[in-house]
């Protein structure tokens, strides 16, 4: 859903045919999807990796969140920020680091670049949890430790 609606950029063609199909195998799926879809979730990983949120009740974060220096200036995105919590999270698969390696570049570069990004993003207070494919698919073991950074990063900003 997230996919279609970047697409088409409305779900409503979409949530017209779920309505009309109402007493079909599988509607409750669909309208689930529709009720939680948004665009701002740019890859299957990053979909997948909000379903497994929403069901662990971990609170929503700002989807493509945008990390800036204390002056304003963008450091760069994150997919995904809990800003309350000083807390980021990034998606990201094999295919950043294979096919889609900027030409005149090594997956080297994009790896030292983003630790470069990741430590720009420290020094304004931001501390990175990142997941790959493996994470997302076992979303119970995902849940629970994305659960418990949240948790953990509450408590040391709240001061405990």
């Amino acid at each position: 859903m997230d996919a279609a609606w970047r697409k088409l950029g409305s779900l409503d063609g979409i949530a017209e045919c779920v309505e009309q199909s109402n007493r079909r195998s599988g509607v409750g799926n669909a309208k689930w999807a529709l009720a939680h879809a948004d665009p701002l979730s740019e890859s299957p990983g990053e979909s997948i990796s909000r379903y497994w949120m929403i069901r662990a009740g971990i609170p929503m974060p700002i989807l493509q969140f945008e990390v800036r220096t204390s002056g304003g200036a963008l450091l760069g995105r994150s997919d995904f920020g809990w800003p309350d919590l000083g807390l980021l999270g990034e998606f990201d698969g094999r295919i950043k680091y294979d096919d889609l390696v900027p030409e005149g570049m090594t997956a080297a570069d994009v790896v030292m670049k983003e630790k470069h990004r990741e430590n720009q993003f420290r020094s304004e207070g931001y501390w990175t949890y990142r997941w790959g494919w493996k994470e997302a698919n076992d979303g119970p073991a995902f849940m629970s430790y994305l659960l418990e950074r949240i948790t953990r990063r509450g408590a040391v900003r709240l001061g405990a």
